[in-house]
């Protein structure tokens, strides 16, 4: 997995430089056009492709562990709240999807934007699971201490864990590829239809995070996949005007 990790870090910084160099010769080439040169669309299609091939690259550098985490405290209901109008737009019609936050703030200090990207990914993948429609759960919630099968994963103890989970009514994971579901490249899907990223990308920014993601599931029954977070420390003091806190 370390060996991958680096290949993979290090044709995603490759690629990301040549992605540069297309980008911004095909904005020179658009700019020395007329508004309706028919070139002109060729050249948009140029630059939305690239726009496609550096989300790629993002999740490549994720799962190698070579994007800096620009951490943040933050309430991770806060978080979820942001995302519902893009993950709604991402769904469609036939999805519902149902948001059940805490009462009470979820407090981490995590990067918001990897922490977004796993929720995203997730709904993905449990959207693709539900091809004739169904429901979308997304949950936050507290706990103490990690479940026994967690706790060789985290990276560090914490006190009190922030426990979001999103859970689908689909066809459920085959038992059978259970075992590879966070495995770098692996997908069921057709060829052009996914990476094998998505999963592979949520297990290391969690990883990244020294938290810890399980998932389970039962084929016709749905997928529930736990993301657990460690929670941020009571926010700083902030001095008085008088240097006394």
């Amino acid at each position: 997995m370390e060996a991958v990790g680096q290949l993979a870090g290090g044709v995603a910084h490759e690629f990301n430089n040549l992605l540069q160099v297309i980008q911004g010769n095909a904005d020179l080439a658009a700019n020395g056009l007329g508004a309706d040169h028919p070139a002109r669309e060729s050249l948009a299609e140029v630059n939305r492709a690239v726009g496609r091939a550096t989300t790629l690259v993002n999740q490549l550098l994720t799962f190698s562990r070579r994007a800096p985490l620009r951490r943040e405290r933050f309430d991770v209901n806060t978080a979820i709240t942001e995302l519902e109008k893009l993950t709604r737009g991402l769904m469609g019609a036939h999805i519902e999807l149902d948001l059940r936050l805490s009462s009470e703030p979820r407090m981490v200090h995590a990067d918001r934007s990897q922490v977004q990207q796993v929720l995203v990914n997730l709904c993905v993948n449990a959207r693709d699971a539900m091809p004739d429609g169904g429901t979308i759960t997304i949950s936050a919630s507290h706990r103490e201490r990690l479940p026994e099968e967690a706790e060789g994963e985290a990276v560090r103890l914490a006190e009190g864990w922030v426990c979001v989970t999103v859970s689908d009514t689909g066809r459920g994971i085959p038992r059978e590829i259970q075992d590879r579901v966070f495995e770098p490249f692996f997908t069921t899907k057709n060829v052009g239809k996914g990476t094998g990223l998505g999963l592979s990308t949520v297990h290391s920014i969690v990883g990244q995070h020294g938290g810890s993601v399980q998932f389970q599931s039962k084929p016709g029954g749905g997928t529930t996949f736990t993301v657990l977070l460690p929670c941020a420390g009571p926010a700083p003091e902030t001095p008085s005007c008088d240097g006394t806190s």
